[in-house]
């Protein structure tokens, strides 16, 4: 707020609301500094190091395997899980949402396995559906076992569907 109060003191066209845009930064200025005083007061620090604290003494004995991927394993499984139980849905519902909530689980199934490869790896990129309501769609009609939509010559070049009677 205070850099876009900055910006338009220093434009142009706000001349004659100098005045008033000049009281608004100072009052937030004096806003920030307040909070920023309250944020590093001893009231707020202490809770905030007692917390550390307990978490460092709770993990002080915890051990890793040398091979850090396998402490992955069981979150990428329910990942996967939940991906297949949004497919199951978005292909039972064919909603936009139901399309959407599947696609968000297979991004984050893509993001687990390019953390556990350390890299974007081939499975990562498949399991990352392509993007958009009609890539979702098709997606779902070819996973449905539905024919391909096929689009109608044309300068906008629209999908038509067949309606069955």
């Amino acid at each position: 707020m205070l850099e876009l109060v900055n910006d338009l003191m220093t434009s142009r066209k706000p001349r004659r609301h100098r005045a008033l845009l000049a009281r608004l930064r100072t009052r937030l200025r004096e806003s920030h500094a307040a909070r920023l005083r309250g944020v590093r007061s001893a009231r707020t620090t202490r809770p905030m190091r007692a917390l550390l604290e307990q978490s460092l003494q709770r993990t002080a004995h915890w051990r890793l395997p040398r091979d850090p991927r396998s402490v992955y394993r069981a979150g990428v499984q329910r990942i996967y899980a939940l991906g297949r139980l949004e497919l199951q849905t978005a292909l039972a519902r064919g909603s936009p949402a139901a399309l959407h909530e599947w696609g968000k689980q297979a991004k984050y199934l893509g993001t687990a396995l390019s953390l556990v490869a350390g890299e974007r790896t081939k499975a990562a990129k498949a399991a990352s559906p392509p993007r958009g309501e009609a890539a979702q769609a098709a997606e779902a009609r070819r996973q449905a076992g539905a024919p391909p939509v096929q689009a109608v010559p044309g300068p906008l070049c629209r999908p038509a569907v067949a309606l069955s009677a």
